[in-house]
């Protein structure tokens, strides 16, 4: 150990030295990025070469050279600001590391009274007997007696431990019953006696037809854990499956993550111990326990496959490691040589869109502008297409489907430090392609987003020039608002799949319909046009023509070579106005409506005269008239 210590101050000094001399070359934040990327290498060696505990004892002796450090020598403002965060870096060290130990300890202890548990289950069940006058003659000639329960265990100085019978000696006959006629004819055989104490019986194993196997506890495990040597694995944070049943759990080795999946996975019938040599005879040579540990079971998995999936340096700044790494097992992610290099690529981009700016709602709102911003959903592709379906070409390229805004955001989402960001894939119901196509968004906490639906494909009226004009109608809802029109699978009705498409695009209208009324208050953007029915007492599915305006807004029929009209009996000429045309009668103006955001304010509905005897019908606004 002092040896270790003395070779932290050693790199510690060396560390030092270099970004002093750096100071001189380089002032920006890049010196910080630096001495955070050697921390982070002198770490991961003792990771690798020790384990959590030893580590933790390390670090702590850092503090105290560097405070002593700064003591003897006369800093300017900008030295001691880096000595600072070295000491903050370690610090986030060792909080992350006491944690990690706590819970091992807790499980540990935990495991612990299990397994005594255990034992003083087994000690009642093999507990003295009274041994027959015919045995106590053979066990006179030198032979020992063991008391075993059904499982042929036994305890042994507090150490569980089995006789295993090579052979099933119910198939083959390796043993005898040992009764008080037959008893004798032991005494010169150079056999082991066993009491079999829920059966109440003796028998004589043969010599070389059994073991005796020491049984390994679970607690070993939680004794020496460290990210290489880590075998069992809390399931009930850990342990998920996929869309295709394939299990997995994401564990840290070295400088990596990697990716443990398996299909088939058994259960150890007694939970709290195993017998390395039973595993062996079954030809399990690499074997993952897991512990699930809401019930205490245990069970093992002998095949699996590893697959690296992301260098830990790239998401060690992540709070959330856990979600950042599922979204790229789902996303496929290694399935592309350069996602290292991409993914390096996105973290500074995120660093760049987040610059200086403090709360993780200014965050996420500057985060889903960029995704809005700079991404532009295809108005064809294939569903075999590669490049859209990837997070990686989505970047690339700036265009993808749903899917992969919400995985790209999510990655952002989580690099700026937002943690619980969960992406969500079902059903729209309102959609054209339902429910053979389903759709994405992301969940942050208790609220809802969906990029996709506020990146719109077409623009209606010409009236949006520009996307980033488009308030956001998807941005930071309550569930049920953003469920008015979508249904997790395991909550779709059944005669949801035969609705007719206009059957189902009204019961979204009255979900929305009733939401407005719920939520009258809150102002949402989604809300607006039934906000609007409500006020003006129109049905939810009653369609908006220029005929409802007329008993909404002011109504005036204006005279276009000379701009005049009529108001209240008086002739008024119009100095200016702009407006958009009403192309047809029948045409649903909701949408120009949006454009104005439902308020009808200064909004008028003009029967505007070209010719004596033809006319066209324009939504008015910025109306003045002549003094």
């Amino acid at each position: 150990m002092k040896r270790i210590q003395k070779s932290i101050v050693i790199i510690f000094l060396f560390i030092y030295s270099f970004h002093y001399h750096c100071w001189a070359i380089n002032t920006n934040n890049d010196i910080f990025e630096n001495l955070k990327n050697n921390y982070i290498l002198f770490t991961k060696k003792i990771e690798l070469k020790y384990n959590f505990d030893i580590e933790l004892k390390v670090l702590n002796t850092l503090t105290p050279k560097i405070d002593a450090f700064l003591l003897k020598k006369d800093f300017s403002n900008e030295k001691k600001e880096l000595l600072n965060y070295l000491l903050k870096i370690n610090q986030e060290r060792i909080q992350e590391l006491q944690k990690i130990i706590n819970e091992r300890n807790i499980l540990f202890k935990k495991q612990k009274v299990e397994e005594l548990k255990y034992i003083l289950r087994l000690k009642n069940i093999i507990k003295h007997w009274e041994i027959s006058i015919f045995i106590k003659s053979i066990q006179e000639t030198g032979k020992n007696i063991i008391s075993v329960d059904r499982n042929f265990e036994f305890i042994e100085n507090n150490v569980i431990k089995n006789i295993f019978l090579e052979e099933n000696f119910e198939k083959k006959r390796i043993y005898y019953e040992i009764t008080a006629s037959n008893y004798m004819y032991f005494y010169e055989l150079d056999w082991l006696i066993v009491y079999l104490s829920e059966q109440d019986k003796y028998i004589f194993l043969i010599k070389d037809t059994y073991l005796i196997l020491e049984k390994t506890p679970f607690s070993s495990f939680y004794k020496d854990i460290s990210p290489v040597n880590n075998y069992i694995v809390d399931i009930e944070k850990n342990f998920s499956s996929d869309e295709n049943k394939n299990n997995y759990f994401l564990k840290k080795e070295g400088d990596s993550y990697y990716l443990i999946s398996f299909k088939e996975y058994f259960y150890i019938k007694d939970s709290y111990w195993f017998y390395p040599y039973k595993m062996g005879k079954l030809w399990y040579k690499d074997i993952i326990f897991f512990k699930d540990a809401q019930n205490g079971n245990i069970f093992y998995t002998p095949q699996y496959e590893k697959t690296k999936i992301i260098d830990a340096e790239l998401i060690s700044e992540v709070k959330d490691k856990q979600s950042f790494i599922e979204t790229m097992h789902n996303d496929k992610v290694f399935f592309f040589n350069d996602f290292n290099f991409y993914l390096k690529e996105i973290k500074e981009e995120t660093k760049n869109i987040v610059k200086d700016i403090k709360t993780d709602e200014e965050k996420i709102a500057k985060i889903y502008s960029w995704i809005i911003d700079n991404l532009d959903y295809p108005k064809k592709y294939s569903l075999s297409d590669k490049n859209i379906f990837s997070w990686i070409m989505t970047y690339k390229n700036r265009s993808g489907v749903c899917e992969w805004y919400v995985n790209l955001i999510s990655y952002m989402l989580l690099y700026a430090g937002i943690e619980n960001v969960e992406i969500i894939s079902w059903f729209v119901i309102n959609s054209d392609f339902f429910p053979e196509i389903w759709h994405s968004w992301i969940r942050i906490w208790d609220f809802y987003y969906d990029p996709t639906f506020d990146d719109p494909v077409i623009l209606w009226w010409n009236i949006l020039t520009e996307k980033k004009k488009r308030p956001y109608k998807y941005f930071k809802l309550p569930k049920e608002l953003l469920y008015s029109d979508r249904y997790e699978y395991e909550n779709l009705p059944e005669n949801m799949k035969i609705m007719s498409s206009d059957e189902r695009k009204k019961i979204v209208k009255g979900n929305l319909y009733n939401l407005a009324i719920k939520y009258w208050d809150k102002d949402f953007l989604l809300l607006k046009p039934y906000y609007f029915r409500i006020k003006y007492n129109l049905n939810f599915e009653q369609k908006i023509i220029k005929e409802t305006l007329k008993n909404i807004i002011p109504y005036y029929e204006v005279n276009g070579s000379d701009f005049t009209t009529t108001i209240n009996g008086k002739m008024e000429y119009i100095q200016q106005v702009e407006y958009i045309k009403i192309k047809n009668d029948d045409d649903d103006l909701e949408p120009i409506l949006e454009s104005k955001n439902f308020n009808m304010d200064w909004i008028y509905l003009l029967k505007w005269y070209l010719w004596p005897n033809q006319y066209e019908y324009r939504l008015g606004y910025n109306l003045k008239m002549k003094d």
